[in-house]
C-alpha cells in the first residue's frame, strides 16, 4: 500500500491489515506496547512506544480510521476521485523505473 508523503502506516506499525477487526487492533496494539513500553521492557523505544500509542488511537476509533483510511484511498472514506489519483500515481512510478534510461537520454540531448 503507497502511502502520501508525511503519512505514518498506521496499520504496518501494529501489524495488522487494513481490514483488520477492531480485536485484532487491539490485540496487536497489546502485543506492540509490551514489545515497545520503556517500563515494561528495559530495550523499549520511548518514541515508538508514543507511535504505537497514536496509531491505536486513531485505528480504534471508527470515525478517525475512517478518515484516515480515506487518505490513503481505501474503505468507505475513499473516494472515486482519490482511488483514481493513487492508481495512476502508481502506474506513473511503475514506468519510471522501469525506464530510467529515458529520463537520462532526454537530458543529455537537452
Amino acid at each position: 500500500m503507497a502511502l502520501p508523503a508525511g503519512s505514518p502506516d498506521y496499520y504496518g506499525l501494529l501489524g495488522v491489515a487494513p481490514d483488520a477487526a477492531p480485536e485484532e487492533i487491539k490485540q496487536a496494539f497489546r502485543r506492540k506496547v509490551r514489545a515497545t513500553h520503556p517500563r515494561l521492557n528495559p530495550g523499549g523505544n520511548p518514541d515508538e512506544f508514543q507511535r504505537v500509542q497514536r496509531a491505536y488511537e486513531v485505528l480504534a476509533n471508527p470515525a478517525e480510521r475512517v478518515r484516515y483510511d480515506a487518505v490513503l484511498g481505501i474503505g468507505p472514506g475513499a473516494t472515486r476521485r482519490n482511488l483514481y489519483h493513487r492508481s495512476y500515481r502508481r502506474l506513473f512510478d511503475t514506468l519510471v523505473t522501469a525506464l530510467p534510461s529515458a529520463g537520462k537520454s532526454a537530458d543529455a540531448a537537452a
